[in-house]
């Protein structure tokens, strides 16, 4: 009964705590994600059931300890600006991911293949690191970087799958252009001398 009166209804008034509490259980139950903001004693049960519970600077010492965000101005507009900073920071460290699996997993390709068929030893461990520092180095404005405004409109989730995919995908790309310079290294350059 609760289950559906909380889908059919979006106002729910003079309530006790405890009813609160039901009525956030009951849409979290629904597969919903519950925000819950609140300021005085009787929001605490509330506040501390919902997903994301805020509460304001001048609320109840009990609804500020319980409350996940307290907000120190009157708006709610900083919760939109900090779930869109949130969004821009996720795209950010996805990208630098995907980016540094791909380039490790290209390296590591690339050394395999390199040691079987070459007879010397294409990189020396230190020149490897060396590599990987300097690519790392060159990944520091990735934080700054632009974030599309497509991809901010929707929360996203941590996809493993998405990432090995990229990896997997992209990775030995970049091991052919490795090959690539190893073959001119071998027949060009190491012929001539």
């Amino acid at each position: 009964m609760l289950a559906k009166a909380v889908e059919d209804n979006s106002i729910f008034a003079r309530m006790t705590p405890q009813q609160k509490s039901r009525v956030i259980q009951a849409l979290q139950a629904q597969g919903h994600v519950v925000g819950y903001l609140g300021d005085g004693i009787n929001d605490g049960p509330g506040l501390k059931v919902a997903d994301v519970s805020v509460s304001v600077d001048t609320a109840v010492d009990i609804a500020k300890e319980s409350a996940d965000i307290i907000l120190l101005e009157k708006s709610l507009l900083v919760l939109q600006q900090g779930v869109l900073e949130g969004r821009k920071v996720f795209g950010n460290i996805m990208k630098y991911i995907k980016m540094s699996a791909s380039s490790n997993f290209g390296n590591m390709f690339s050394m395999i293949g390199a040691s079987a068929m070459l007879p010397f030893l294409p990189m020396a461990p230190v020149q490897i690191l060396l590599n990987n520092l300097l690519y790392d180095f060159s990944q520091t404005a990735v934080p700054t970087d632009y974030v599309d405004e497509e991809y901010l409109r929707k929360p996203r989730a941590w996809d493993v799958g998405n990432i090995a995919r990229y990896m997997l995908c992209i990775g030995p790309i970049s091991s052919l252009f490795d090959y690539a310079t190893f073959g001119w290294l071998w027949f060009v350059l190491l012929k001539r001398t």
